[in-house]
């Protein structure tokens, strides 16, 4: 198996922050951008915090197989192995600006935002982030998942590039 830096992967530069909560949540608004309502919840939460001036991100998108995972991983795996390889998880607030920076996703691809997740029961399930095309329109979306779920090989993560 091929993995990263070897493997496919798609790297961008992200600029964040310089906008408040509510200016960025009037941005996703503004350009027809979709939330669920876990979604919405961790925008709320005091887990999603703004960065005051802009950033710029080197992320990188590639696959569980491209950590090396040909049977796919948890997320504590994918974590570890990913800072192993120089790849951290994201700010949180990196899944809004990336969803507003890339509004030509194809349709159907989704991309889950490699970040800490915020921490809903003490039972082991939280909450992250992940942006996706479909037939109605460009989503930001929040999903609940356990800290052991599997993650299949092809999944789609983004990290930072911590080099």
């Amino acid at each position: 198996m091929v993995i990263y830096p070897n493997c496919n992967y798609t790297a961008r530069t992200i600029k964040s922050g310089g906008l408040s909560k509510d200016a960025l949540h009037d941005e996703l608004r503004k350009n027809d951008i979709l939330l669920n309502e876990y979604a919405e919840r961790i925008f709320n939460s005091g887990k999603f915090v703004v960065l005051e001036d802009c950033h710029e991100f080197r992320t990188v998108e590639l696959t569980v197989g491209g950590l090396g995972f040909s049977n796919g991983a948890t997320t504590r795996e994918i974590i570890g192995k990913a800072k192993s390889l120089g790849l951290v998880e994201c700010p949180l607030e990196l899944a809004a600006y990336l969803r507003l920076q890339y509004l030509d996703q194809p349709t159907g691809h989704m991309i889950t935002i490699a970040s800490k997740m915020t921490e809903e029961t003490k039972v082991g399930f939280g909450l992250g982030l992940y942006i996706r095309r479909l037939e109605d329109g460009l989503w930001l979306r929040g999903y609940r998942a356990h800290v052991e779920f599997v993650w299949c090989p092809e999944s789609h993560l983004v990290f930072v590039d911590a080099n």
